[in-house]
C-alpha cells in the first residue's frame, strides 16, 4: 500500500480486507502471480500494479475510494 497514510484506520482495515480477497482470487487464477502494489492517487484515485506473467497496470477514479478500489481490482482480476 502506498499513499494511504492519511486514511482513517477503520477504512484502512476494509481496504486491506478487500485487497486480500482479490489477491487470493488472482493468485488462485494465475499461478505466476508474484505481487501487487496498490497506490492511492489523489482523493479517490487508485492505481494497481500486479506482477504475474507480465506487469499489469490498472487505474480507477470513482466517486469514492472503496468504489475506485473495487473497480481497479476487478479490472486487474480480469487482466490476469
Amino acid at each position: 500500500l502506498e499513499n494511504f497514510e492519511e486514511i482513517d484506520k477503520s477504512i484502512l482495515v476494509v481496504v486491506k480486507k478487500i485487497i486480500g480477497n482479490y489477491t487470493k482470487q488472482i493468485s488462485e487464477k494465475n499461478t505466476a502471480f508474484k505481487g501487487i502494489t496498490v497506490t492511492k492517487e489523489g482523493e479517490n484515485g487508485i492505481k494497481i500494479v500486479c506482477i504475474c506473467d507480465k506487469e499489469i497496470e490498472e487505474k480507477a477514479d470513482e466517486n469514492g475510494l472503496l468504489f475506485s478500489l473495487g473497480k481497479a481490482l476487478e479490472k486487474t482480476l480480469k487482466a490476469c
